[in-house]
């Protein structure tokens, strides 16, 4: 879908519904619930509830929680 709004596949959780953990300028984690559209192999459309520039919490070894700080490595 040409200008939409994409996220890698990896980062949608579906922990408390569908949704991201979305890094806040604090360096903590929200958790956020969007909407999905189209997808391919890598990527997914979000729909609603997620903004151009904000940036979206990878899988990792550790297991996060909403409030959590985090240490980005940004990509």
């Amino acid at each position: 879908v040409d200008n939409a709004l994409t996220i890698p596949k990896t980062a949608l959780r579906q922990e408390q519904g569908k949704g991201v953990y979305v890094l806040q300028q604090d360096g903590t984690v929200r958790w956020t619930n969007i909407t999905t559209g189209a997808s391919d192999a890598l990527h997914v459309e979000v729909t609603g509830g997620l903004s151009e520039g904000e940036q979206v919490m990878l899988p990792s070894d550790v297991t996060v929680h909403d409030g959590d700080r985090v240490l980005p490595k940004l990509e």
